[in-house]
């Protein structure tokens, strides 16, 4: 009794005398418990009953109190961090439980709700050497994933237990041998880990600012954590280090962090002390921390044991023997930068436009060009109403993208620093997130390609525009050497016009004669010239530009022929300083007889042309400026923008990974727009998007409803098409019998069905033309008449234009349906299946479940985060979209992620013969009362539990199935099990709105058939044969209760809305069948009115 009586007084006191003693005596650990230090007192008040509970009594105590005795004699003392990490876990607890919330009522998960910080108050309640414990477990969490985590717990107690079993052989109890006999499974461990998770996620979010800013401070700091001498003394050094040199720091002490641990334990602990980060300036930097002492200031950049290597941040590498079951340890290696913090959806955005950017050539490093042409392409295509949805279609993916540029323009300071990190981030690191870098489309989603570009840009004066830019700021030539040919149509007068546009993707049969266009010519670069103005002396020279134009006839089917001798004068000599004043007549000095060859642009429609005696150095990519300036002033047409980005792989395939992951994020922000404060892992950017299930499921669906739309086969396939044309423009008679010739050998291709998407790929109109080097060539002197001036231009008298011309079958229909049905963008629209399916890899990144499988999902719960199917917290006349989900702060107290499902047969109560007299069934007296107010929806949990296997021979179980019954209460009687999702499925269940008649008040408040009313359970269980009416008007949980239990019993339920009134006469007129007497042969039975 001595012994025991000594334990129990020195327990308040955690000494380790005590916890030898308890462990020589098999002390259960759960049988005691101290008073909480007065600084986390808070945290005990703001915890749900059932948390705090468990953090007191529980299994969470229990191993709170267990590691606490294990690690005891390694533990340094602390009392003044112990006391600062009180006070801040209490502040961040009392204003996360203050503020408002997502859900803040839980329904049936009111339980469950709250912020999670069980393992703080199960350490606060054992001891300071367990909150010790606890900010270890904080600090691993911080850094490591899960299943690495539980990995090195594992390793650390059972290497601490074999040191315990050494003993000491001077201690005649042993005591040290049977401290090492404390069992702490790997389930206990796994708990332990996940609720410091969890309670990461609520401090990070309570302490936004000051944590993005510690990591912009923290993240060049080429830091690591010491690894030597294995994972033991490795954990062990790095928590006491960090531990001292953080109590140290309370103390006012100053720093200089010569190890990461540090940097890693500011992280996790969320204390922020004044900083001097030597990278950043030598100014000292202020964070305003109160619970530090401005003497305990921090200097970064001065450590002596710096990283040699090319790992930007803290970073910490250890050889996990306990992370598989069999083989080697796995040597793994993770920075603090990239698992530090979870990302919000506008965050996570920002990663993706670094992942898109990684392949964008140079501009990859000037973010805000690159930004700015995503915002364009929004704006561009927003001109159409394009960025709308309506009838829960996605919001198509570029308008996101556009929506993440606008917040990283109009950021500033430490906001816009912080997106230039993540940003950075997805450059470097996540080049293959969307799909492999070489399946990537050129920069600027293919818009760098000139052809691209010219091909959604109809106005022939734009292209002319847009290829002036590019001569001037690629080429770089002289105004001598280069020359710009373009496409002009002709509008008969005697036809209707019609757009520009059609010029790239009508596919109207049109024969040759009928096609009324010309050839004209521009300068690519302007030359300077003497300007004369009327009445007044000769003015300084300008630079100008020039333009000439031709006329066409045909010659046949495959040819054209151009009368050059005709060619007028189209735009005289305009000087690029003053666009609106125009004089005439000016030399553009070509040579007689030059000869140009083809630079780049579209030989098909508009291109640039070279002296073949000329050198032209440069690019044939469009700059970005170029680009974002084409898409500011609208010369691109939003209808051929949106094609071109519905065909944006490079494979011409809409199908491709690069594009199915792009509309796949667009499905997912829409889910996710409905849980603003959720978030996201970092580590889903070590996968590749296109091949998770949910996304290959996405597209499935897609593909099944384009097909039972699509055309049968042979219908309206009527169409043209060509082979690529060899172009040429000569001026001598040899090239006429060449062309001849050329036409004797002109390409043929078979007869085939393709997509129209891929028809329009094969014109060469969306990818860049490598095959086409058509060449003009000019000669002998021809006058244009501009005013008194000379005779510029060079041309031959009999130029000739030639196209091979083929026949293709195409299945398509006509050219309105085309336009209308292919300038839209396609986005996905996920199922509830695929919205879990989605959001459990963005939870964890290694839960790549199949939807198939999650048809029973109801919920899941992760981290500090329930997310629900809508249906199980709104009122049943409410019929949300299949893919929204509502996230409940909170969680059900199991590690990792759960899918809750239902029982495969849920349970309803039997009724007692007995208990007859409590079922009255008395007759509706129009009264729209609340008959339930007593009655409670309850989750718990069954012991099957389902493991998701996600790789083969590791310890970790990442995910898991748990039967979840939901069970309806009245006050603290069960009634039945329910499968809500399944019940509000059935064809039983119709929702009626009502509409304001003209009946008088008797008329609606009496019906004139029977009606029964429902006011208890019993009542219900034992429906009347004739209709009822379950009242519990204004109660959203019993009428949701109500509904699902009358469907699971085979009720016919028709819910009403609740509200004032209820017109009976109106629904008894409108109700097929009567409503006096059940016929059971056509109807199984009465309605049950939910109101």
């Amino acid at each position: 009794m001595s012994s025991l009586g000594k334990a129990t007084m020195a327990l308040v006191a955690g000494t380790q005398e005590t916890t030898l003693a308890l462990a020589n005596l098999n002390f259960d650990f759960s049988l005691f418990r101290v008073d909480a230090p007065a600084e986390y007192k808070t945290i005990g008040e703001r915890l749900s009953p059932r948390r705090r509970d468990a953090a007191e009594t529980g299994a969470e105590h229990v191993i709170a109190r267990r590691l606490g005795a294990l690690f005891s004699g390694h533990i340094p003392a602390t009392p003044n961090l112990i006391r600062a990490y009180g006070i801040r876990a209490s502040e961040i607890i009392k204003s996360t439980t203050d503020g408002s919330h997502e859900s803040s009522h839980g329904g049936l998960f009111q339980e469950w709700t709250g912020p999670d910080a069980t393992s703080i108050w199960a350490a606060a309640t054992s001891g300071n050497g367990a909150i010790a414990i606890h900010m270890l477990a904080c600090l691993l969490a911080r850094i490591w994933s899960a299943s690495e985590a539980e990995s090195i717990w594992d390793e650390i107690i059972q290497t601490r237990k074999d040191e315990l079993k050494k003993g000491d052989p001077t201690d005649p109890l042993k005591s040290f041998t049977e401290l090492a006999q404390i069992d702490i499974s790997r389930e206990q461990v796994s708990a332990w880990d996940s609720s410091a998770r969890a309670w990461l996620e609520i401090a990070d979010s309570a302490k936004l600012r000051q944590q993005k800013q510690l990591l912009l401070l923290t993240r060049k700091a080429k830091i690591p954590i010491s690894g030597s001498g294995g994972v033991y003394a490795s954990v062990m050094e790095a928590w006491r280090t960090a531990l001292v040199a953080m109590e140290n720091m309370v103390l006012g002490m100053p720093q200089s962090i010569q190890d990461g641990s540090v940097i890693l334990a500011l992280t996790s602990w969320h204390l922020y002390p004044d900083l001097y980060a030597l990278e950043a300036g030598p100014n000292r930097i202020a964070l305003n921390d109160v619970l530090i002492p401005p003497s305990g200031v921090v200097t970064l950049g001065l450590s002596a044991h710096r990283s040699q290597d090319q790992i930007e941040g803290v970073h910490w590498s250890l050889p996990l023997a306990f992370l598989k079951y069999y083989g080697d340890p796995v040597a793994s290696t993770t920075v603090l930068d990239e698992t530090c913090t979870r990302l919000s959806l506008s965050e996570f955005f920002m990663v993706v436009l670094g992942s898109i950017f990684s392949t964008w050539g140079p501009c990859r490093h000037d973010i805000s060009s690159a930004t700015k042409i995503i915002f364009e392409i929004g704006e561009t295509l927003m001109v159409a109403g394009r960025g709308t949805t309506t009838g829960g279609t996605a919001r198509p993916w570029p308008y996101l993208l556009a929506d993440t540029a606008e917040k990283y323009i109009s950021s500033s300071g430490i906001e816009r620093k912080h997106f230039k990190s993540l940003i950075m981030r997805g450059i470097r690191r996540c080049d293959s997130f969307l799909a492999d870098p070489k399946d990537h489309p050129m920069p600027f989603f293919g818009l760098a390609n000139v052809t691209v570009l010219i091909g959604i840009i109809p106005d022939s004066s734009y292209r002319v525009a847009l290829l002036r830019e590019i001569a001037s700021e690629i080429l770089g030539g002289t105004s001598d050497n280069l020359l710009i040919r373009y496409r002009q149509h002709k509008v008969d007068s005697d036809s209707t016009k019609e757009d520009e546009a059609e010029s790239f993707f009508t596919l109207h049969e049109r024969k040759l004669p009928q096609i009324s266009w010309i050839w004209e010519y521009a300068s690519a670069l302007p030359k300077e010239t003497l300007c004369r103005k009327r009445k007044r002396q000769t003015q300084p020279s300008d630079l100008v530009h020039s333009r000439w134009v031709g006329s066409a006839r045909p010659l046949s089917k495959n040819e054209l022929s151009f009368d050059l001798d005709a060619l007028d004068a189209l735009e005289e000599i305009i000087p690029t300083a003053s666009p609106s004043f125009t004089v005439g007549g000016a030399l553009l000095g070509l040579e007689s007889r030059a000869r140009y060859e083809f630079v780049l642009g579209d030989p098909h429609h508009a291109a640039i042309f070279k002296l073949t005696t000329s050198e032209v150095a440069g690019s044939s990519l469009v700059e970005a400026k170029t680009v974002a300036k084409a898409l500011h002033h609208r010369w691109v047409d939003t209808a051929l923008l949106g094609m071109h980005l519905e065909l944006l792989d490079v494979s011409h395939d809409s199908k491709g990974p690069y594009l199915t992951s792009l509309r796949a994020l667009g499905a997912a922000a829409e889910s996710y727009k409905l849980m603003p404060t959720a978030t996201i892992t970092t580590g889903i950017f070590s996968t590749r998007l296109s091949n998770a299930l949910w996304v290959l499921d996405c597209q499935k669906r897609m593909l099944e409803v384009e097909a039972s739309s699509r055309p049968r086969s042979g219908e309206n396939s009527r169409c043209r098409s060509s082979c690529p044309p060899h172009e040429s423009l000569s001026t001598d008679h040899e090239s006429e019998s060449e062309s001849e010739s050329e036409e004797s050998n002109a390409c043929t291709a078979p007869k085939v069905n393709v997509p129209l998407s891929q028809w329009i790929m094969s014109k060469g109109s969306l990818t860049a033309s490598t095959t086409l080097d058509p060449r003009v060539t000019f000669s002998d002197p021809w006058a244009v008449a501009s005013g008194d001036g000379p005779n510029p231009l060079g041309l031959a008298d009999n130029a000739m234009y030639s196209m091979e011309m083929d026949e293709v079958e195409h299945s398509v229909t006509s050219d309105k349906e085309i336009k209308q049905n292919q300038t839209e963008i396609t986005s996905y629209l996920m199922s509830r299946p695929q919205s879990f399916a989605c959001i459990a890899m963005f939870e964890n990144h290694d839960v790549n479940l199949d939807p198939q499988g999650l048809n029973e999902v109801m919920a899941l719960s992760s981290g500090n985060s329930i997310y629900v199917a809508t249906p199980l917290i709104c009122d049943p006349i409410d019929q949300p979209n299949e893919h929204e989900i509502k996230r409940i702060v909170g969680n059900i107290g199991k590690p990792g992620i759960s899918l809750m499902i239902p029982p495969m047969d849920p349970k309803v109560h039997k009724i007692d013969e007995s208990k007859w007299s409590h079922i009255s069934h008395v007759p509706f007296d129009g009264r729209l009362d609340d008959a339930f107010q007593h009655t409670s929806l309850h989750l718990s949990f069954t012991r099957y539990k389902l493991p998701v296997m996600v790789a083969h021979g590791y310890q970790s179980i990442a995910a898991n199935f748990v039967e979840t019954p939901v069970s309806i209460f009245d006050r603290n009687t069960w009634i039945a099990d329910l499968d809500i999702l399944k019940a509000l499925k059935s064809r039983q269940l119709e929702r009626r709105i009502t509409q304001c008649c003209d009946h008088d008040e008797a008329e609606r408040t009496r019906p004139a058939f029977p009606l029964t009313s429902i006011d208890s359970w019993l009542e219900l269980l034992d429906l009347p044969p004739n209709a009822s009416v379950f009242r519990a008007r204004n109660n959203w949980l019993a009428r949701l209760a109500g509904a699902a239990l009358g469907l699971q019993i085979g009720a016919h339920t028709v819910v009403l809305p609740s509200c004032e009134t209820v017109c009976w006469k109106c629904i008894g007129e409108s109700w097929k069948g009567d409503l006096s007497c059940c016929d059971f042969d056509n109807e199984p039975s009465l309605p049950l009115f939910v109101i």
